[in-house]
């Protein structure tokens, strides 16, 4: 059996470190051999209950579960999942407690991150609740061994991880966390009421409701992030890793890393101006404190002036202890008012708009902050159908001799058809959508396979033309607004490392100039002036790939469209495939993955409707693609307009995210941003090791709107740096998953 525990912890321990390195096993106390309907009666009843933990004296804690009905208390609904566990402090004559091996042995010496979610009952048995105040030592005490005391009493211990005179609001659940360093190894956690033998004081009374509990190992520290450009106006931030010793002013060395980082953004930004604002705690004399953080300020100001800032770009002030960020009363609220602060100037960009922006701090916003929802379709929240839907619009009408043509097709995988024709192309033209993330993934997915049949090169419409990717590897912010978005970037970092070289079509204004006057005299558009403008525009996007396709010979070569551009035929005005198959004397192989796919009702194609597929497919008769025809009104007939259309599968969410992005092998990796000193809401970003965070295309963006936000990031194997802000603070930190 101990083997068999072993083996399991092993394994839960993987699986743990892979997804967020919570070193508590069955943390929601979700796993359990029966669900109880009632207050247990005894410490065995839950420990026969719940798996892995157990109580740590022989009162009576409780497993709450959806059964749970008690006229005692009222079950309040679990943070998370289905459970938590009730424990009743009564003073110093009865407390109850629970305890659990950790995954893995907690090293003394190290930092752990802690956080558990506690809630209070307004009212036990029948007396009222009125002082909701967790008292001194209700915490987390860590041991070596298991503890266990034969009474129902509290436990005179002094937990290690102490929370000290919190005031909790009944029924709405409260995040306690914070850190601790332990002076020896320890493998068991016990939570609940503490009576410290060496400072005895009133204790807890009420029945409380936790949930949630973790440990995590913080093996590195995020760092302040100072951005290389920012938008007119003034910034405020705290600078961390500042060091000075106790009551003095003279900074630690351990302060100069730090430093010599804002002393390089200085240089760089060589008009910024700096406030630099010193703080206190409140202990010691008013006056000494205010002496003391105006010393500390100017002993920043000394290091940065003998860096090479000039002195007149550097005002300090000292603030003593009256600008309080955190309660005085307790030792980390007292270690966070101890701080230097800066207040500097922004640096106005080029343009100061999202479109014109040069970085991710500048590119990205917090969904508060948009006014438009288009401008999240970045972000997590964003990558889902229905974000632009409108219900008043009824679903198309499918039409009964579309679909019995499409009943004498057969179902087919897309990569191989894809493959089997791609042998033979020179050219393939295959389409995305901006609001379709994943038909750039199918399009990733199948770029090793079309590198191996001897396509080389990508052309792709939304790139900057004077892109530098194929130097970087990587794409910028700068490359172009649609390029932002983290799956395409992805994309073309793929392509990269696939070997291909990249290269933009993209038309400049003065060739859509000539492009129109060229289509309006050829008669090749409709009447309207944006019918012009677009065929315009896939005249001259059409003229650029064939430029392009005749400098670079015989390679073969993807161009990437948008929309109805992989089109052959010329309905409704040319499109790119239609002009490029003209200008290129050739036939190349057009793939349309936009039509058949998951999308709003009032858009989404009837044949697709009646489809379901777990992967792309394409419906074959005769070894022929199935595809929807359209009316030619010049030829009285319907004609198909490319050469197939791949049938994308629905979108479902897979823990929070959508489960296309998992296609290409990234899995989901949850961070706490709490860990780091970073509030809510917060952006999170992630970028793969050796870019440049101030430039690159993140590889993928998340927004937590709260402690208790489930979303992941979804990232490939490899080494990141995360970048963290939630408009106040801005950290970096280097992990690998």
């Amino acid at each position: 059996m101990y083997k068999i525990y072993l083996l399991f912890l092993l394994i839960l321990c993987s699986f743990q470190n892979a997804i967020s390195q919570n070193l508590v096993p069955n943390p929601s106390f979700e796993e359990c051999d029966w669900e109880p309907n009632s207050l247990c009666d005894s410490y065995k009843d839950f420990q026969r209950a719940i798996k892995w933990w157990d109580t740590a004296n022989e009162a009576s804690t409780d497993l709450i579960t959806r059964k749970f009905k008690s006229k005692k208390v009222i079950r309040v609904e679990a943070h998370t999942g289905k459970n938590s566990v009730g424990i009743v402090t009564q003073g110093d004559f009865w407390s109850e407690y629970i305890r659990v091996r950790t995954i893995d042995t907690l090293r003394a010496n190290t930092k752990y991150y802690v956080e558990f979610w506690i809630v209070p009952a307004d009212k036990y048995a029948s007396a009222a609740i009125t002082n909701f105040e967790l008292k001194e030592n209700f915490g987390i005490y860590f041991s070596k061994d298991k503890i266990f005391e034969r009474s129902k009493t509290v436990i005179n211990k002094k937990p290690q991880f102490s929370v000290n005179n919190v005031t909790l609001i009944p029924n709405q659940w409260a995040k306690i966390s914070g850190f601790v360093s332990l002076k020896e190894d320890a493998n068991y956690i016990t939570l609940g009421q503490f009576a410290n033998p060496d400072n005895p004081k009133d204790l807890t009374v009420g029945y409380f409701f936790v949930d949630d509990v973790r440990i995590e190992a913080i093996l590195r520290d995020a760092q302040v992030y100072l951005p290389k450009i920012k938008i007119e106006g003034k910034e405020s931030f705290t600078l961390e890793n500042i060091y000075f010793a106790t009551d003095k002013y003279e900074l630690l060395p351990r302060s100069f890393p730090e430093l010599q980082k804002l002393v390089n953004i200085l240089k760089k930004n060589s008009t910024a101006n700096v406030e630099i604002h010193g703080h206190t705690d409140i202990i010691g004399d008013s006056e000494h404190n205010k002496t003391l953080s105006l010393n500390r300020a100017k002993s920043v100001k000394n290091y940065l002036v003998q860096n090479g800032i000039k002195s007149d770009r550097l005002k300090v002030i000292g603030h003593g202890a009256s600008n309080a960020i955190a309660s005085n009363e307790t030792a980390e609220g007292r270690q966070k008012n101890r701080r230097v602060e800066l207040e500097m100037d922004k640096i106005k960009p080029t343009s100061n708009t999202v479109e014109g922006a040069s970085s991710a701090n500048e590119a990205y916003r917090f969904s508060s902050s948009t006014k438009d929802q288009k401008d999240l379709q970045v972000i997590n929240g964003r990558y889902k159908p229905g974000d632009h839907c409108n219900p008043n619009i009824p679903k198309p009408a499918l039409n009964e001799q579309d679909a019995s043509t499409f009943r004498m097709y057969k179902t087919s995988q897309a990569k191989r058809y894809i493959l089997e024709k791609a042998e033979a192309s020179k050219f393939i033209i295959i389409n995305t959508h901006k609001y379709a993330p994943e038909t750039k993934i199918y399009l990733q997915e199948l770029l090793p396979e079309l590198k191996s049949a001897g396509f080389e090169n990508l052309m792709v419409e939304d790139l900057a033309t004077d892109s530098k990717i194929n130097e970087l590897g990587y794409p910028v912010i700068e490359d172009g607004f649609l390029i932002r978005e983290p799956v395409y970037g992805n994309l073309l970092r793929a392509a990269k490392k696939n070997g291909y070289t990249i290269t933009s079509y993209k038309a400049s204004k003065g060739q859509l100039t000539k492009a129109q006057s060229i289509v309006s005299r050829m008669k090749q558009a409709g009447s309207s002036k944006s019918e012009l403008a677009q065929s315009a525009l896939h005249w001259a996007h059409a003229m650029n790939a064939n430029r392009i396709a005749k400098a670079n010979g015989s390679t073969k070569t993807i161009i990437l469209t948008n929309y109805d551009g992989v089109e052959e035929i010329s309905i409704d005005g040319r499109k790119m495939a239609s002009w490029f198959k003209e200008f290129s004397n050739s036939d190349p192989l057009t793939i349309d993955l936009t039509t058949m796919r998951d999308q709003c009702p009032e858009f989404e194609n009837p044949i697709y409707r009646t489809t379901k597929q777990n992967n792309p497919q394409v419906y074959l008769r005769n070894n022929v693609a199935y595809v929807l025809k359209k009316f030619d009104a010049q030829k009285n007939e319907k004609i198909k307009p490319c050469d197939m259309q791949v049938f994308m599968p629905r979108i479902r969410d897979q823990q929070a995210r959508p489960n296309y992005l998992y296609r290409t092998g990234a899995k989901p990796h949850k961070v706490l941003p709490s860990k780091y000193g970073v509030g809510f809401p917060c952006l999170i970003f992630a970028f793969p090791e050796g870019e440049d965070i101030d430039s690159a295309v993140p590889a993928d963006i998340i927004e937590m709107k709260s402690a208790a936000s489930q979303v992941p990031l979804v990232l490939k194997p490899g080494k990141y740096t995360l970048l963290m802000k939630d408009g106040a603070v801005s950290k970096k930190l280097d992990v690998e998953y």
